[in-house]
């Protein structure tokens, strides 16, 4: 088995070099929108960190401070972000962590097949296809999702192996790809490749053959994954709940499957370029393309199985269709009933599950054919006709729907190439020599030609560019129009710049809410509230954007003689808009502090890391630290455990009794993350335990 699944993997890596050498040479960069807004520059700053030999927690460039680390974005519990700390340019690496991982997803999907008893073309085809589909390729914007759907098939194969053999190795390595799946650390697709390892699982148990003790085996790994996993998945929660997302998410109007996308489930031109050239406005309709290239055709073969693993994965591919259609027929309110799915947007992204199931289901179908031949000619006539609607799309007149000549144009390549695929199904059954080596051959040019020609090039570049930054401005924006060229959001996070910004799905509550009543103010609210000079503002949609400002010269922590109680947090916000109120005069707190009056002072700050502040200050009485209050957060005075007061609604307050010079340490290392650090560990160790003892016995 090792064998084809180092041809199939070191296939699929070559291939990517060839066509993306320029970005993993050095020489250019993938520039879709989501790629360059938050995946690159957050995984650019946590590398230069682990270059220093630090692990960020928490980094002071985003907003008045975020824990970058329970964002989960850069995904820094996954064992191969240790990558990024290599000294190379970060659009090297992110071209290569995008080249491995398709290879990576080829190579599982291969392992599976093969432990499921299939040989030949019916393992190997759907592997490359797999590998080189535009539903994966389309997902380099968003790297951590990429990275996650790549361990889906190695969790399917390691279900597999734990089931079919009473060794202790293979539910070892199922619980550390279920870890991994997680630490990638896109918690959507996580907790959907969990689902689908679990159902699978659970078929496996009730259909074939099993060795004794599966099911305990099945909740070894399951275990060892949940213990891994809480490393991220705790402190993910701790932020969720002070987040935007605090309340539950229902986004089942954005991004969903219409009937005008059906034809992107083969042709993902089928509209025209899914990017925008320019990578200078949002990307459009990539998120419901499923398009797993020639297979459809070949898995039609395999729809009227009487196996029932194609019944499964025939049901998998129609829950990932009809869930992805949002709430216009219902699927997805149903599996919004399960814990904790009513959080995740996007039901498009469902099509995973498609994506899935049709190399699976055409795997059944090629396995047929090789098998003798086809009984039932209906299966060729299928393929046939779908090959003469993909070419009658060629001659529908402009006026047709959307279809416009550019489209036509754009997509003339893409669909010729999906019904030269139907129509090669359709000899492949009757036409082709009954030899396996010709039916190989003829697949893997097929698939090879569609990788080239459709699949890998609809990933973006462009000429390798320093991030922008000018004159030590930082972007700043409500919204995802906030900040136009040059000042990219995130961007200047790369050159380890402020950048004050709203776009990742978890970002903190109070400040967004708080800025974004700011920006209906006047006399500069906003500015005020973040301590900005020097603003240039941009009409936008009837409202003005703040796109470029500097830093003022605020202190990181100041004393104040006065204190304002007010718990309500609405009657608090409309105080700290009013431009009578002074932060730096009168704090304003949420419940009385035992105070003396002490005279305004302010004191330094010495931040060697992200994760660790230190403040030094002199004299008693209520400090206030320039940095966002989070519950992840411990306050030392003089080496001793004090409480961090919330002040200002933005910043952390801490009272300080005793007279002249002292020491304030702020520690980014909450309970959850010490926890899940912990249980990791203990996750870890276990696992080896499991495994060392299970071979020596």
């Amino acid at each position: 088995m090792r064998r084809p699944i180092a041809w199939v993997g070191g296939g699929l890596l070559l291939l990517a070099l060839l066509r993306w050498w320029p970005v993993l040479l050095g020489r250019a960069e993938f520039c879709a929108e989501d790629v360059n807004v938050i995946n690159l520059p957050l995984r650019s700053y946590a590398g230069w960190w682990l270059r220093q030999g630090v692990l960020v927690l928490w980094t002071p460039l985003l907003q008045n401070g975020f824990p970058l680390f329970a964002e989960s974005q850069a995904g820094l519990t996954y064992p191969l972000r240790a990558l990024d700390a290599l000294p190379l340019p970060d659009t090297v690496l992110l071209g290569w962590a995008v080249a491995l991982h398709l290879a990576w997803a080829g190579a599982g999907l291969t392992a599976f097949l093969h432990l499921r008893g299939y040989r030949g073309v019916a393992a190997l085809l759907p592997a490359l296809a797999y590998g080189l589909s535009a539903h994966l390729v389309v997902r380099h914007q968003h790297t951590n999702v990429l990275e996650g759907l790549a361990w889906w098939p190695w969790l399917l194969a390691g279900v597999e192996a734990t089931v079919g053999r009473r060794a202790a190795a293979p539910a070892v390595l199922l619980g550390l790809a279920g870890a991994l799946l997680i630490a990638c650390a896109h918690i959507q697709f996580a907790v959907y490749g969990l689902t689908l390892a679990a159902a699978w699982a659970a078929f496996r148990l009730g259909h074939g053959e099993r060795a004794p003790g599966a099911g305990w085996r099945l909740l070894g790994a399951l275990l060892l994954t949940a213990g891994y996993g809480a490393w991220q998945v705790l402190p993910l929660l701790e932020l969720a709940r002070q987040s935007l997302r605090s309340g539950g998410v229902w986004e089942q109007g954005y991004q969903i499957l219409k009937p005008t996308h059906l034809p992107l489930l083969l042709a993902p031109n089928f509209w025209g370029p899914l990017f925008d050239p320019t990578c200078l406005r949002p990307a459009q309709r990539w998120e419901v393309v499923g398009c797993v290239g020639a297979l459809p055709p070949l898995a039609l073969l395999a729809v009227r199985g009487r196996q029932p693993a194609v019944r499964f994965w025939l049901a998998v591919a129609a829950l990932g269709l009809l869930g992805a259609a949002g709430d216009r027929l219902g699927v997805s309110r149903l599996l919004a009933l399960l814990p904790g799915w009513d959080s995740f947007r996007a039901p498009a992204r469902l099509l995973s599950l498609t994506a899935l199931a049709v190399p699976l289901l055409a795997a059944e179908g090629l396995a047929a054919v090789a098998a003798g031949p086809v009984r039932r000619p209906w299966r060729a006539v299928a393929a046939g006709v779908a090959a003469a609607t993909l070419l009658a799309l060629l001659l529908l007149p402009p006026w047709v729907g959307r279809v416009t000549p550019a489209a036509l144009g754009s997509c003339r390549g893409a669909l010729l190439l999906a019904g030269g695929s139907a129509g090669l199904a359709a000899l492949w059954l009757h036409g082709l020599p009954a030899g396996g080596r010709w039916r190989l051959l003829a697949g893997v040019a097929l698939v090879v030609g569609e990788a080239l020609l459709v699949s890998l090039p609809l990933t973006p570049t462009r000429p390798c560019a320093r991030p922008p930054l000018v004159d030590g401005r930082v972007a700043v924006g409500t919204g995802r129009d906030g900040a136009l060229e040059p000042y990219r959001p995130f961007a200047n996070l790369r050159r380890g710049v402020a950048n004050v910004w709203n776009v990742s799905p978890l970002t903190l509550r109070e400040p967004v809410e708080l800025l974004t009543l700011a920006d209906q103010q006047r006399g500069g609210a906003r500015a005020r509230l973040l301590a900005l000079q020097g603003v240039r503002n941009q009409q936008s949609d009837d409202q003005t954007q703040i796109v470029a400002a500097r830093h003022a010269a605020a202190p990181d922590c100041w004393r104040v003689a006065r204190q304002w109680i007010e718990p309500d947090r609405e009657r608090a916000r409309r105080m700290l808009l009013d431009p009578t109120f002074d932060p730096a005069a009168t704090a304003l707190v949420r419940r009385r502090l035992e105070l003396q009056p002490a005279v305004p002072a302010v004191g330094t700050v010495d931040q060697p890391t992200p994760n660790r502040q230190v403040y030094t200050v002199s004299g008693r009485g209520l400090w206030v630290l320039n940095t966002t209050p989070y519950a992840g957060m411990a306050v030392y005075v003089n080496g001793v455990r004090q409480p961090a007061e919330v002040v200002n609604l933005l910043q952390t307050g801490v009272v300080c009794a005793a007279e002249g010079e002292q020491r304030i340490v702020v520690i980014r290392s909450g309970t959850c993350l010490r926890l899940g650090r912990f249980l990791a560990l203990l996750a870890i160790a276990a696992g080896l335990g499991w495994g060392l003892g299970a071979r020596r016995a």
